[in-house]
């Protein structure tokens, strides 16, 4: 199955689970945004990553009560993540590996009707901060 992101926890335990999600397509294209930063040291953060995440499994669109508890799944998978004592790894759309954080503020859900009389796509929006090695 392909997948445009994972997350691998490395700490606590869920240690080395690994979650994988597929962005959601905005204007046509996947929802990924690298930011490098240039915040001076003490600061660890190297680059801000913003992306939206389907909610629906195997790129499969299904009904908007099974999509809101797949929400919910991903929410709690995402807490995990968030909640882990050490950085996770994120892979990401370009396939590269980063150390990062997910921004603590949360993460907000949003859905979007493609077309008429479908059923909305339910998406959720999150920002993650990527480290230096350390």
């Amino acid at each position: 199955m392909n997948y445009d992101v994972s997350f691998t926890v490395n700490s606590g335990d869920h240690k080395t689970d690994t979650y994988r999600y597929i962005l959601s397509l905005v204007n046509g294209k996947k929802a990924w945004s690298l930011t490098p930063l240039f915040y001076p040291p003490p600061s660890m953060i190297k680059n801000k990553i913003d992306m939206t995440i389907a909610a629906r499994e195997h790129n499969v669109s299904k009904s908007g009560a099974t999509e809101l508890m797949t929400v919910s799944k991903m929410l709690n998978e995402l807490s995990i993540i968030a909640e882990a004592d050490e950085p996770a790894t994120l892979t990401g759309l370009d396939k590269e590996k980063r150390l990062i954080r997910i921004d603590k503020n949360g993460f907000t859900i949003t859905s979007a009707v493609n077309e008429k009389g479908k059923e909305p796509e339910y998406q959720i929006n999150l920002t993650c901060w990527g480290l230096y090695d350390y």
